[in-house]
């Protein structure tokens, strides 16, 4: 591994491990856990939704989470930049990831918002004293928050409370990410360890209620409206859950990974705290999820799968209905009604830092070498902040109308596949078409050989542990690769054939789906073939690999 010569200074720089660790984590760590992987979780009967997710945090997940980290640590730019010296002709992969990362902010705010919209209700009551939810949370979301339409077709209007809330959190997401990884070190030091002692408090609630172990058994066991796993569908969903909530494919973990100093040796050991902690946070959320349908199926005197229902407002239906069985009174459940939506919200913070902060840093990293005008010469950061955040605040209001669960739902449906995308080919670009600047291309002979990644692995990971080394390419080329493929063209074939997700029309589902489709593959294609000169590395090149 070779000794890296002085960091580029420009850099902003987290202010130290605990920053950066607790940033990614906020970044992985949101309503990805609370809010999607209990919905993906029910939707598919629970139990053995488990099974494909855990093989795809081990198999692709963790070597992916420390591909991204690794090589935005090692060439210390955004997620554009770092994959042109990965591989000129996959450059495009970088941009079209920041750009699937800001269509996933599009609709995460509204859903921010909408825990805004609760925690207002949290201090009122309804006509019995109770709190506003309590007699009927599903028609309380579905019809007072949300106003919903009864279908695609049907947008709406825009609802004031939602869109009100939307603007709000824009703001706030604003003035968070205004300098940069230094202030949002430590903002994450208060949004991180807030949401989880919340959750916990969740859990031992949902736990001791009168039914919450017949949830639990069907968490874990499942049912009998269980998916098989011979169901393409349940990996789908698996392998996109864990790119959603690792925030993986949209150049987020290579744009924080670059914000570290580049002799970092604790990459690995980071890597692993943050995947670990991520799914264990995503599990604890099944727990208190599941908890209360066994606590609802004790109510109705029905078994469990009878109320275990998906959908994208699973969570506050569920969630909310849980804070309104708390012992107490009504005064202890609006207070920490107060308390859960206030950290609902800064959880999802946290993500939407991530990934307004990707695409920020591709403008200012490239507009002034771009263009020699004035204006991009002396281009601030906070000014690129605020012009993302305004942009990305308008196409958040389409969500904000009547309609808006559906399209959320169909654009989330579609997410899945299209991160698998980003995914397999940026597994590709480094496992097996690295040309990083001083590295010995392989012949066809030793390409097939994990050993032809090793030197690589070692520079990447910061490490000079051979077996660290050697097991990470071997994930790497011979299986994250490949299973992310295999995922990719059977989601691909089994969406042909489905046809409609969840009833709705081809114009909604299938037209929409291969549109986004192509405009993603577009971008990296368009973008791979533009000739472009990537800005030189400081810190020394690649030793050269000798293949054994």
């Amino acid at each position: 591994m070779p000794e890296l010569k002085a960091e580029q200074s420009f850099r902003d720089r987290w202010t130290g491990s605990v920053g950066f660790v607790l940033a990614a984590m906020g970044s992985a760590v949101g309503l990805g856990n609370l809010w999607r992987f209990p919905v993906l979780a029910a939707r598919h009967g629970g139990g053995l939704f488990l099974i494909p997710y855990l093989i795809a945090l081990f198999a692709v997940g963790i070597p992916l989470l420390l591909l991204e980290l690794g090589i935005g640590q090692r060439y210390q730019f955004n997620g554009y930049d770092t994959m042109a010296h990965v591989n000129k002709y996959f450059k495009g992969v970088g941009l079209a990831g920041a750009l699937v990362g800001a269509l996933l902010n599009s609709y995460y705010l509204a859903v921010l918002s909408w825990s805004l919209v609760y925690l207002g209700y949290s201090f009122t009551t309804n006509d019995a004293g109770q709190l506003p939810w309590s007699a009927d949370p599903a028609g309380f979301f579905f019809g007072e928050v949300l106003q919903i339409s009864s279908g695609p077709d049907e947008m709406g209007e825009l609802v004031p409370a939602v869109i009100g809330c939307a603007v709000l959190g824009w703001v706030i997401v604003g003035l968070c990410i205004f300098k940069g990884a230094s202030l949002m070190s430590k903002v994450v030091l208060v949004t991180m360890p807030l949401p989880m002692i919340c959750l916990f408090c969740l859990i031992i609630r949902a736990v001791t209620l009168p039914g919450a172990g017949d949830g639990l058994y069907y968490y874990v066991a499942g049912g009998p409206n269980s998916t098989p796993l011979s169901d393409f569908s349940v990996w789908v969903d698996a392998f996109g859950q864990i790119f959603f909530s690792l925030s993986l494919g949209m150049s987020i973990m290579t744009t924080y990974g670059s914000y570290n100093d580049m002799s970092k040796t604790t990459l690995v050991r980071d890597g692993l705290i943050i995947a670990l902690g991520n799914s264990a946070v995503s599990l604890c959320a099944g727990v208190a999820v599941f908890g209360t349908f066994g606590y609802l199926a004790h109510v109705q005197g029905v078994p469990v799968e009878a109320v275990v229902a998906g959908g994208p407002g699973l969570a506050f239906v569920v969630y909310p209905y849980a804070i309104a069985q708390f012992p107490g009174g009504v005064g202890l459940q609006a207070f920490f009604s107060v308390v859960f939506f206030i950290m609902l919200f800064t959880l999802g913070l946290d993500s939407a830092f991530s990934l307004i902060e990707t695409i920020t840093a591709i403008a200012v990293d490239n507009l002034p070498r771009l263009t020699h005008m004035a204006w991009a010469q002396n281009l601030k950061r906070e000014y690129v902040a605020a012009a993302m955040c305004a942009i990305s605040m308008f196409t958040t209001f389409g969500y904000c109308t009547q309609g808006g669960l559906y399209y959320l739902d169909i654009v989330d449906y579609h997410l899945n596949l299209i991160l698998a995308l980003m995914g397999a080919t940026t597994l590709f670009a480094v496992g097996w078409a690295f040309r990083g600047e001083g590295y010995k291309v392989p012949s066809l002979t030793e390409q097939f050989k994990p050993q032809s990644l090793v030197e690589v692995a070692k520079d990447l990971l910061r490490t000079e542990n051979e077996w660290v080394a050697l097991t990470w390419a071997f994930f790497v080329k011979y299986v994250s690769f490949p299973l992310v493929l295999i995922v990719q063209i059977f989601g691909w074939v089994g969406a042909a054939e489905a046809g409609q997700y969840g009833g709705y029309p081809p114009l909604w589902n299938g037209v929409l789906g291969w549109l986004f489709y192509g405009f993603f593959l577009l971008v990296m294609i368009v973008f791979g073939l533009l000739p472009y000169n990537a800005p030189p590395v400081e810190g020394g090149d690649y030793v050269k690999s000798s293949v054994a």
